[in-house]
């Protein structure tokens, strides 16, 4: 069940309307299916196809992936159910691995069309100009201009498929004239201004790129200094530029499936008492240069920075299990990979209070984490 608060939120109610008006008319395999919805008081529900698998997300090992054939799989059953959006008319805007969830036969299944929208009706098209979805899968001229919608899906699709692969992302090339947080591909010059050389040798891919000047191609492919490394706008100029980290040897096909299960989790048991345990997260926090508030007693807001500069915030939630107290931590915005790669680092300057020893079916019940 999907639960949108329409005051809290601005424009909520005509975006919900409009969610709900093109879900309900999507029937595909590869598509979270919706039920119906409800509202009461400020609060809209929508009731959605449960998927017992959880997000295709947790599937992902940061700087690791996952094996080829499991990527290929996915990504296989991702093309097929955008591939029907767009012969329906559709562009979903946000793909991402948080909106792709599995069901309990581990088939790939789209969700969340809140940034969807119609790009053709009854045969006539329209460029779309609204800037929306999460920059790490949008197409660059989302951010530039007013671009076509299936390329842009597309392009999310293929990062996604990277991410998959190698647990990590197309790379942000900053150059000194840029900060952090901007993309290579938002400081190109905008439409109606040709390429330089320059231009040509250091950019990214676009998903549909705007056409160099036939003068400008003429010389940097007949020119006394060619290379034919740099005239591609499918890939990038040089393979460096391509990930964000080095792919590190690793396999999960010897491993049981409560030893995935348990590598994927964002929680961990601790031997402290529930006031020890907050104060040692204090601690680390301060000690990792975190900014964070309490949200309840035992409930942390936490603020740091992802590795584009991005802010990123996560939860972290303290429960009495009883003999134990559990720490759970989840993604409240920003980056699902950065957000990964901080847990394992919290994990590590918590590892004087984790729970030593193998992991039982007892605690997966208990953290409420067996697999399907």
């Amino acid at each position: 069940m999907k639960t949108v608060d329409l005051i809290k939120h601005k424009d909520a109610a005509n975006a919900v309307r409009k969610e709900m008006c093109l879900h309900r008319m999507l029937k595909n395999p590869h598509i979270i299916k919706f039920y119906g919805s409800r509202r009461e008081n400020s609060m809209q529900y929508m009731f959605l196809e449960y998927a017992a698998g959880g997000e295709l997300f947790d599937r992902i090992e940061p700087d690791i992936g996952m094996p080829p054939l499991h990527a290929q799989k996915y990504f296989q059953e991702l093309i097929s159910g955008v591939e029907y959006l767009h012969v329906r008319g559709v562009a979903h805007r946000d793909i991402k691995p948080e909106n792709l969830l599995l069901d309990e036969n581990d088939r790939l299944k789209i969700t969340d069309f809140g940034m969807a929208t119609l790009f053709r009706h009854q045969g006539k098209e329209r460029e779309l100009d609204r800037q929306c979805g999460t920059k790490p899968y949008m197409a660059p001229e989302v951010l530039l201009r007013p671009y076509s919608a299936e390329p842009a899906d597309i392009w999310s699709c293929g990062v996604v498929l990277v991410a998959l692969l190698a647990g990590g992302f197309v790379q942000n090339v900053c150059t000194e004239s840029m900060t952090p947080r901007k993309r290579v591909c938002s400081e190109l010059e905008r439409a109606n201004t040709a390429f330089s050389l320059e231009d040509i040798a250091h950019r990214l891919a676009y998903s549909q790129p705007e056409t160099p000047t036939p003068s400008v191609i003429n010389t940097a492919v007949c020119g006394d200094n060619m290379d034919l490394r740099v005239v591609s706008f499918s890939q990038p100029a040089q393979p460096e530029n391509l990930l964000l980290s080095q792919l590190t040897q690793g396999t999960q096909a010897s491993q049981t499936p409560l030893q995935r299960l348990v590598k994927r989790m964002t929680r961990i048991l601790v031997r402290t008492t529930l006031e020890d345990t907050l104060t040692h997260l204090e601690a680390l926090f301060n000690k990792m240069h975190y900014t964070y508030r309490y949200h309840t007693a035992h409930v942390m807001t936490v603020t740091t920075l992802d590795r584009r500069g991005a802010q990123l915030v996560l939860k972290a939630s303290v429960l009495d299990m009883g003999q134990n107290i559990l720490v759970d931590f989840r993604l409240s915005k920003g980056c699902g990979l950065d957000f990964k790669r901080h847990f394992l680092r919290i994990k590590e300057g918590l590892s004087h209070i984790i729970v030593k020893g193998p992991v039982t079916w007892n605690m997966a019940m208990a953290t409420n984490m067996l697999p399907a």
